[in-house]
């Protein structure tokens, strides 16, 4: 009842639902992929899962290398090689020296 009121004040509009599949229509299933490749990439700020499929292999590899001169690899190495002296790996912080009791 308030969905109907407000309606036109929200903008929303109640549609009725949609199926996947044409009502009275048969549709056939699809062969499996000979060839596949599956890669994550950053899109709009968003890591996304692309997957690729092709009945041939190389044609597939040069989609694959296509796509990826597209959407580069983010620098990695900052989050390699060992942590800076006094980091916490538990915590993920840096530690603060302490002298005296609580310290060594």
């Amino acid at each position: 009842m308030l969905e109907a009121a407000t309606a036109s004040q929200n903008g929303y509009t109640k549609h009725p639902p949609v199926s996947a599949q044409p009502q009275g229509e048969a549709v056939a299933a699809l062969p499996e992929a000979p060839a596949s490749a599956n890669v994550h990439v950053t899109l709009a700020g968003r890591k996304v899962q692309v997957t690729l499929r092709d009945s041939d292999e190389q044609r597939l590899l040069a989609r694959l290398e296509a796509l990826l001169k597209r959407f580069p690899a983010e620098d990695e190495a900052e989050g390699e090689g060992s942590p800076p002296k006094g980091w916490c790996s538990k915590h993920g912080v840096q530690m603060k020296l302490r002298n005296g009791e609580h310290g060594a």
